[in-house]
């Protein structure tokens, strides 16, 4: 109020350029900053009324946030933009560098009998990434992610898992040219669990799962998997593994620039006990890293090693973390944050159900299981019936891919499946 203002100034010193301060200059000063504090309301007011306006058309769930809801003084604040907007900004793509040696320069002879500044491998900056490939991750399919947690509470948390996403990228409007990875389904391959972290086994049927999901419009957009770790984002072991696995999914982006879009979910409990996801992805830099071979096997869950040269000719580029040569990084400088959540309702979801057991656990799949299954959903849409990603892959095994993926086709343009598919896997049921 314009009392609380002029008692503000009334017990401050009354001199300005050291004068005494008038009535007159009391009283300018005094209306001056009722005038910024009342335009401050104003604003904050209708910012407020704008977020109230626009909460509908929010997409998420009630545990999950958007722009739409946050605020505009939040969105400002995000960590990254999107990859597409910081193009927009910097005009030009982020230089595609390479920390091993050219073997193919064609300045000198080829090394160890000959080097220049061409094909040596240029010193590491280590430095947070701007941007990101993806903004946000939707788990569209909430029961299947809740499925795979709710298997390793089941064990006391005592047996970590590991699974692969799979889902869609689509246009995210809540962020300004972002992307969205859209999680449909969850597979666990298979695996020898631990308490610390789980190891993959070789996979045969990976293709045929991959098979199904590209029927059903689906990708591998990512992997999960469970921790006890509460005091790092991401262990050197883990961020180790999901930089490999982003280079085995690389794509080109119109500018030329090699981008993959294949994100991380890490599942822990947090401080008050609950079962939490975050979703991260390792940046550039961290992934060129390791495909280059600079990291070292870690000693320590806080640490990224860099390697030694193994002899005289191999050479190892000098590593700048902090204004300092380093051979120790937090992992922490290669994690980039993404955003997650999930929807209000599945109705858009490709998948509608995720009752059927899964594949890969303690307890084999049996036809009984199968028959129980058809029996709940009798009365359900066949495509809907049939939407399931495990139903898929068990279909796949008591008959064979090829008709597992045109159910599968069916499921996606949500048509009918043929009657006398239908007839066949009741009577394989014993319905």
């Amino acid at each position: 109020s314009e009392m609380c203002i002029r008692d503000r100034y009334m017990g401050a010193p009354q001199r300005i350029d050291n004068k005494p301060i008038t009535q007159n200059q009391l009283q300018t000063l005094v209306e001056s900053q009722l005038a910024k504090e009342q335009t401050k309301d104003e604003v904050e007011e209708a910012e407020e009324d704008k977020q109230s306006r626009l909460k509908w058309l929010c997409n998420h769930g009630a545990n999950a946030k958007c722009p739409n809801c946050v605020g505009a003084h939040l969105v400002a604040k995000t960590k990254h933009v999107s990859f597409d907007e910081w193009l927009k900004q910097n005009k030009f793509p982020p230089q595609q560098v390479s920390f091993k040696i050219n073997p193919n320069c064609t300045y000198h002879n080829p090394w160890p009998k000959g080097m220049c500044s061409k094909c040596m491998p240029p010193s590491v900056l280590v430095k947070r990434q701007e941007y990101r490939h993806v903004d946000y991750a939707q788990f569209m399919n909430q029961q299947a992610i809740g499925n795979f947690v709710q298997y390793w509470v089941e064990n006391s948390f005592a047996i970590q898992r590991v699974a692969y996403l799979y889902g869609y990228y689509a246009e995210d409007p809540n962020y300004e040219m972002g992307i969205r990875a859209v999680v449909e389904a969850v597979y666990e391959p298979p695996q020898l669990d631990d308490i610390s972290r789980s190891e993959l086994k070789q996979d045969d049927y990976q293709y045929k799962v991959d098979m199904i999901a590209e029927h059903l419009g689906l990708e591998r957009v990512g992997w999960i998997y469970t921790t006890l770790d509460h005091d790092t984002f991401m262990s050197s072991f883990d961020v180790r593994s999901a930089s490999q696995l982003q280079e085995k999914h690389v794509t080109i982006h119109p500018c030329g620039y090699k981008v993959s879009k294949f994100i991380t979910v890490v599942v822990k409990t947090n401080d008050k006990g609950e079962v939490v996801p975050d979703v991260y992805m390792i940046s550039d830099l961290g992934q060129a890293l390791e495909r280059d071979g600079i990291f070292d096997q870690p000693e320590r869950r806080k640490i990224l090693k860099i390697r030694e040269p193994i002899d005289s000719n191999d050479i190892v580029p000098s590593v700048i973390c902090q204004n300092r040569t380093t051979k120790e990084i937090e992992p922490d400088f290669f994690i980039v944050n993404v955003a997650h959540g999930g929807p209000k309702s599945n109705k858009f979801a490709v998948l509608k159900t995720a009752e059927f057991p899964i594949e890969n656990r303690t307890s084999e799949i049996t036809i009984e299981d199968l028959k129980k299954y058809l029996q709940r959903n009798a009365k359900k849409p066949s495509h809907i019936k049939y939407g399931d990603f495990h139903l898929l892959l068990y279909i796949s095994k008591i008959l064979d891919i090829d008709t597992a993926c045109v159910i599968a086709d069916c499921v996606r343009n949500e048509t009918e499946v043929n009657p006398d598919i239908e007839v066949l896997i009741n009577s394989i049921a014993g319905l």
